[in-house]
């Protein structure tokens, strides 16, 4: 079945047609996807979807995932021989807590935890996406250390230098010359539970009240 929406300007759409502001994140999507298409609103789960992608399937057999990490203006590559993990609070979680935040991501759900709204400028360790993998295990999506509500580090570590969006990198952290935004915390996210109630209650692609993005 099909879900017609009025998009701003009133045109009938389709949640394959269009994506939508509302809840919408790239955090989920391959770096070779997103820069070939842009992504479209899903309604699949994490328990309907196991895998993100054919592509996203093909890419993991080979032993490396790539990794769109668009909030903080960074592609990365992960490979089997990865290096160990950055030290600090919820650095070493294996999957999402029950309240981890939810983000509609293209065809399924990338939970985050914890969620931006909750760091504060004491919380001194890192923040995770996770997005069902093969045979329903954890796939993790992206992972950065924090300090100071700051995006300190980046894991697994992207080539040292400078990337395509400027973000200055040594061994994984972000070094001071560059930009603002390479630093800043902006992955939001869904309270658990939100987007399920949203599809229960039919008004998909909105959210009930209390489900507020942060």
């Amino acid at each position: 079945m099909t879900l017609a929406l009025r998009s701003r300007a009133g045109q009938k759409k389709t949640i394959a047609d269009d994506r939508f502001e509302v809840g919408w994140h790239p955090m989920a999507y391959s770096a070779l996807e997103f820069a070939a298409k842009p992504p479209a609103r899903s309604l699949v789960s994490p328990d309907q979807a196991p895998s993100l992608t054919k592509r996203l399937v093909k890419e993991q057999s080979r032993r490396c995932v790539a990794l769109a990490f668009v909030t903080v203006g960074l592609i990365s590559t992960a490979c089997a021989a990865a290096p160990e993990r950055p030290q600090g609070a919820n650095c070493r979680l294996t999957a999402p807590p029950r309240n981890a935040g939810e983000i509609d991501a293209p065809r399924q759900i990338v939970f985050v935890y914890p969620r931006t709204k909750d760091i504060g400028m004491g919380y001194l360790g890192c923040q995770t996406a996770w997005a069902r993998g093969e045979h329903g295990a954890w796939d993790i999506v992206s992972l950065v250390r924090i300090e100071q509500r700051a995006v300190v580090e980046v894991w697994p570590p992207p080539p040292d230098g400078e990337s395509p969006s400027h973000c200055i990198y040594s061994h994984g952290r972000i070094l001071p010359d560059s930009p603002p935004p390479c630093r800043t915390l902006q992955t939001i996210s869904f309270p658990a539970g939100c987007i399920a109630r949203s599809l229960k209650l039919h008004v998909y692609p909105a959210m009930p009240k209390g489900c507020d993005e942060g």
